[in-house]
């Protein structure tokens, strides 16, 4: 774990935070990069292990892990992503831990590169096999992951658990000095990837409804920057659009930006929706994945058909224009991610799913309804 520092990165860091709060043993955390999520965690004083591999694919890895695991008496590893699963899934025979993993989002290949299709295909194919043989149960943090991966899991232990974070304070955020002073500021945060939707952002920020005042702030890094460059540049949109780049201070620009924006073609559950809902920001974005099952329509956010430019548009132009819609939308999100995504029960539930010896297909929803109420998924 720890390439990049996304919504995988800050649920290891949360349920660390939540283990200590709550006087309980804080993991064990091994990555296989000395990145972000490193340094956060040894700023926590939180106990962390860097494989050393010559290679993505190096097998001494396993060895290592292998060694680490045995060292310190592991008895739970909670695997996220397909390398951890994989080493961890071959290894986990001599070691005799109990293996969990959590599914944070679909396979993101694209046609348009067919040899990256080609292996994402191949290492997703290994890691599902992997999943199968030694896995011991399998979280999801939304419905609509698990409707997913259903066929490929049937018959194992499954449970749903929803990201969740602590109330953020609605003061103390200083403004950031980037932030583009005396305009609308609309931002996209997170990684810069192809799924995230942005020419489409670009694209709407062009239609003539759009007010000038309108500008598109991107926080965030990744391999699409370069074409995102050009794409800006083609239209003419430089003094509107502005790319900021990684930043760690992330809670600052969302405290003051006037909305964020997820134009996604596909999200999980992102602990950026979650965290613009905790301090009051307006929200567009795609009906797809964890986004429309979080938010309401007109009630805690805007939704807007996904791939919809002119809906997006249309979008922009209605929190732009309406204050009272800003500040229902901003408060009636801030009150549902404390009511149902919250880091407690987000913990909780994890702390549970490690100790409970797994029946197939059981589900652990944390809804409105019932945080704790247990039943089959549906077929």
């Amino acid at each position: 774990m720890g390439e990049l520092y996304g919504g995988v990165e800050r649920q290891i860091l949360d349920l660390c935070v939540h283990f200590r709060r709550e006087g309980q043993e804080v993991p064990l955390v091994v990555l296989f990069h000395d990145r972000e999520l490193a340094a956060r965690l040894r700023e926590l004083r939180v106990e962390t292990i860097v494989l050393r591999g010559r290679n993505r694919y190096d097998w001494d890895l396993m060895r290592q892990m292998r060694d680490v695991l045995a060292n310190h008496g592991i008895n739970v590893v909670h695997a996220h992503g397909y390398k951890a699963t994989i080493v961890a899934g071959l290894i986990k025979r001599q070691l005799g831990f109990r293996l969990i993993k959590t599914e944070h989002g679909k396979l993101e290949a694209s046609l348009s590169d067919p040899a990256g299709w080609l292996y994402f295909r191949l290492v997703f194919a290994l890691e599902q096999r992997i999943t199968r043989r030694a896995v011991d149960a399998v979280s999801y943090v939304t419905q609509d992951i698990q409707r997913a991966y259903i066929k490929l899991h049937k018959g194992m232990a499954c449970w749903i658990i929803p990201n969740g974070i602590d109330a953020l304070p609605l003061e103390g955020c200083a403004r950031p000095a980037d932030l583009p002073d005396g305009v609308f500021n609309v931002g996209i945060v997170g990684r810069v990837t192809r799924i995230k939707g942005i020419p489409l952002a670009i694209g709407a920020l062009e239609r003539p409804e759009v007010p000038e005042a309108v500008h598109l702030v991107i926080i965030g890094t990744g391999r699409l920057l370069p074409r995102l460059r050009r794409l800006v540049r083609a239209k003419g949109l430089e003094r509107r659009v502005h790319f900021l780049g990684f930043r760690r201070n992330v809670f600052d620009y969302l405290a003051h930006l006037d909305a964020l924006l997820m134009p996604s073609y596909h999200e999980g559950l992102p602990y950026t929706l979650l965290e613009a809902m905790s301090l009051q920001r307006p929200i567009i974005a795609t009906r797809v994945g964890g986004l429309a099952e979080v938010l309401q329509d007109g009630q805690t956010g805007l939704l807007v058909p996904k791939a919809d430019v002119p809906a997006i548009a249309r979008a922009l132009v209605d929190i732009h224009t309406s204050e009272e819609l800003r500040v229902r939308l901003g408060r009636n999100a801030r009150k549902q991610q404390i009511a149902h995504y919250d880091l407690q029960s987000m913990g909780r539930a994890y702390s549970q799913l490690y100790g409970v010896e797994g029946k197939a297909c059981r589900a652990m929803p944390i809804n409105a309804e019932d945080k704790l109420d247990r039943g089959r998924f549906p077929e």
